[in-house]
């Protein structure tokens, strides 16, 4: 029962309102979404390629799995805000469950319940939980590839395959999983060297799975395409700056305190960790330390010791808290031991009474105020960072009488949201696509607002505020609607152009 208490609480935080809260939707969502519609209706994405392993998402390709999951929700629930959310929230909630069995087979019941409680409310871990980011599959296949390598360390050495498995999807999630997953798998072998050489076939046999997919994805990492992450976010090979950077990621005031500027993946004031961690963690670290004679232990501070490298390793100084998203999990495992630890700390009945108090008192407290914070006031001022107003801009477009949209350039990535909202066929798009039209299709193109087509009848174009004083001479504008954020400033005025 209380762990469907603990369930129930994660779906609240991750399944309320996913298609207002965030209150806008990124490109690179829209991007998801519309690449799902696409595949949904004619196998290919919305750049004609079939069922692509890796998608062509502005300059960058992205592992599809996150697309491919999204093909059902799409399907059910139409072309959406809900529908490309869907599965993140899914996965977040699996994820907690995959942290509690893992906990529970490393620990004990108590302590992977107060786990999956601290991960069910993660500020960290709901806020990709609510958003159509392929890198909250991560953690969900990274914990279960850990969890199936205990059990077979402690049960059935088969779960070796499985865990092979599940290690060789994580692979396909997220980006820094190609640095994360295979330093981690090299820990793991040295940890346990003698249990994999005493089951040396299973071991032979996992090794196998493991890289016939690792194979195949190293092929794509290594061309072109594949090596367009790394040139979007910049690698650095300094010693020194990856050391700055990695201790970054131990920051208090990363951890508990401001989290990730990047108002897409924090929210304002508030870590990336409840502030009842500050104590917490370090004893729990502490704990894990004490108890390295078990091999299982030693799994966590392997974890610990590696989360921030990818993260590390980019030329970005701040830290990303998707870059080390792999740490969501973790640190509520330490919070929970540290709970325990600290509670040990206390001989008396009374004195553990008050302790437990305290602590939940501080707990609700830090999960009333977090809640708060993200669901009434981030709708409010986030707005800007997730492109908010496209949907109303579009639909207002599409039930217009107008037959020429224009779309200013200044938006970014701004076709990509009209063929989502319009729910443009993809099969006339591809078709398009092949005549060059990649920002031109129906009625819609993208352009600017300072060379204007020529046409017989009004044009409609959909602009940022500021474009208004950059309507040429000979051209008259005549606003007819103003897209407005919660607060009432003005984020985009579609205005009527004649000659």
């Amino acid at each position: 029962m209380i762990l469907l208490g603990i369930i129930f609480t994660g779906c609240v935080f991750r399944f309320s309102f996913p298609g207002a809260i965030p209150n806008g939707l990124f490109c690179d969502e829209a991007a998801r979404g519309y690449d799902a519609y696409s595949i949904l209706n004619t196998l290919r994405d919305h750049n004609g390629d079939f069922l692509p392993l890796f998608t062509r998402a502005f300059g960058e390709f992205p592992p599809s799995t996150y697309t491919f999951l999204a093909v059902p929700a799409v399907a059910i629930f139409g072309l959406n805000e809900f529908a490309v959310r869907l599965p993140a929230a899914v996965a977040g909630v699996l994820t907690i469950l995959a942290a509690y069995w893992l906990v529970k087979e490393c620990f004990n019941r108590k302590t992977a319940l107060v786990a999956a409680l601290f991960l069910a409310v993660s500020p960290w871990h709901i806020q990709f939980s609510r958003t159509a980011f392929e890198c909250i599959l991560f953690p969900l296949c990274f914990v279960s590839g850990v969890l199936f390598f205990v059990k077979a360390f402690k049960r059935e050495p088969n779960y070796l395959i499985l865990s092979a498995l599940m290690f060789g999807v994580s692979l396909h999630t997220y980006f820094a999983a190609r640095v994360f997953v295979p330093l981690f798998m090299t820990g793991l072998v040295v940890i346990f060297r003698e249990f994999l050489w005493e089951h040396r076939k299973r071991s032979l046999i996992s090794f196998i799975v493991f890289m016939s997919i690792f194979t195949v994805l190293l092929v794509f990492w290594l061309s072109p395409g594949g090596t367009s992450r790394a040139q979007a976010v910049g690698l650095t090979f300094d010693l020194k700056r990856i050391f700055l950077n990695y201790l970054k990621y131990f920051s208090p005031s990363y951890l508990f305190l401001s989290g990730d500027a990047n108002l897409r993946h924090s929210i304002l004031n508030t870590g990336q960790l409840h502030f009842l961690g500050l104590w917490t963690i370090p004893a729990g670290i502490a704990g894990v330390v004490l108890g390295l004679k078990k091999k299982t232990h030693r799994i966590f501070l392997l974890w610990l010791i590696l989360y921030p490298i990818p993260a590390a390793l980019t030329t970005e100084g701040a830290p990303h808290a998707i870059r080390s998203i792999i740490g969501a999990p973790l640190f509520p495992v330490f919070s929970a031991v540290g709970c325990f630890v600290l509670l040990g700390l206390f001989r008396r009945r009374i004195a553990k009474a008050i302790f437990i108090s305290g602590i939940s008192l501080i707990f609700l407290f830090n999960v009333a105020g977090y809640a708060k914070s993200y669901f009434y006031d981030y709708p409010k001022y986030s707005t800007g960072w997730w492109q908010h107003g496209m949907r109303e801009a579009v639909e207002y477009a599409e039930n217009s009488r107008y037959k020429n949209v224009i779309l200013s350039d200044k938006f970014n990535q701004g076709y990509i949201f009209l063929l989502f909202y319009a729910e443009y066929l993809p099969s006339r798009y591809q078709l398009g696509l092949k005549q060059g039209g990649k920002y031109s299709f129906g009625k819609y193109r993208v352009g600017s607002i300072e060379r204007p087509i020529k046409v017989d009848t009004p044009v409609l174009f959909i602009l940022r505020p500021d474009e208004m004083k950059k309507i040429p001479k000979g051209y008259e504008g005549r606003v007819v609607h103003v897209v407005r954020d919660p607060r009432g400033y003005a984020e985009m005025v579609l205005v009527e152009i004649r000659a």
